[in-house]
């Protein structure tokens, strides 16, 4: 949902104002680390440090990847590529996803319509519409039915939707890295977790999703209150309460103020 990004945003403004950090406008590192002819960064960072000394690169439209020297390492010859992780990138080949080593090689076959990198040592595949969740090795776990899921685990949890894809009747829940339920499918709509909390929403007989907040244990440790969350960041959610206002809310569900909370982060650094 657009709206939950832009209250993070929001959250992360406003903590920001009143730290008053000053406005960063130093060139990216990779300035600094010219490639050869006709190639150019797809991403840049602050520091040129990269999971297996690895970045993907464009030439001619086609991605690979050099080492934080700027040296290419893997030719360019990918429609896309990510970053690696767990020690694998997912790349596009021939209108299919796979996922190649730090040296190059094709581990996982590009036989996939759709996918995502790895978290955990579990990525999320789609083939034939079905969602399936698979290991660094191209094994697929054993899981429930998945209808929708998020994109990759958080804190060792992944949330999913069960029942069959394209139907509305299945629930969300939390399955583990083995693909075992690990906080049971009883909610309308779930989120990944964020600092040890995770938002998830039920609808009243209105068929008015109301947000509330649980943890890794699946107890609801704030409840069912808000009209819309957003993931916790530096100890606050900004979230909407029941008469439409915005509010900033502690881990206790306490509402807060950005002053506050800067004070308890001095505090307990």
């Amino acid at each position: 949902m657009k709206i939950k990004y832009l209250i993070i945003i929001l959250a992360s403004l406003s903590l920001n104002a009143f730290a008053e950090t000053p406005t960063d406008d130093t060139p990216p590192c990779e300035a600094d680390k010219p490639l050869p002819q006709g190639y150019r960064y797809a991403t840049t960072t602050s520091d040129c440090v990269y999971n297996e000394n690895l970045t993907p690169v464009i030439k001619d439209g086609l991605y690979g990847y050099a080492n934080n020297q700027g040296k290419i390492k893997i030719p360019t010859k990918y429609q896309l590529a990510d970053g690696f992780d767990d020690g694998l990138a997912l790349v596009k080949l021939k209108n299919k996803y796979g996922f190649i080593n730090a040296q190059g090689k094709l581990v996982i076959k590009a036989r996939y319509d759709d996918a995502w990198g790895f978290s955990d040592k579990r990525a999320k595949v789609v083939k034939n519409g079905k969602i399936s969740l698979i290991d660094t090795q191209g094994k697929t776990l054993k899981t429930p039915k998945i209808s929708d899921s998020d994109n990759w685990y958080s804190d060792g949890l992944l949330a999913v939707k069960s029942g069959e894809q394209g139907k509305q009747n299945g629930k969300w829940g939390y399955l583990d890295t083995q693909g075992k339920v690990a906080i049971d499918f009883a909610y309308d709509k779930a989120d990944g977790f964020s600092e040890g909390l995770a938002n998830v929403g039920k609808l009243d007989e209105k068929g008015v999703l109301h947000y509330g907040y649980i943890d890794r244990q699946g107890t609801q440790v704030i409840p069912l209150t808000y009209t819309t969350p957003s993931a916790f960041m530096n100890g606050v959610a900004n979230v909407v309460n029941d008469k439409g206002k915005f509010i900033l809310i502690d881990s206790q569900g306490k509402p807060t103020t950005p002053k506050e909370t800067a004070n308890q982060q001095k505090e307990n650094p």
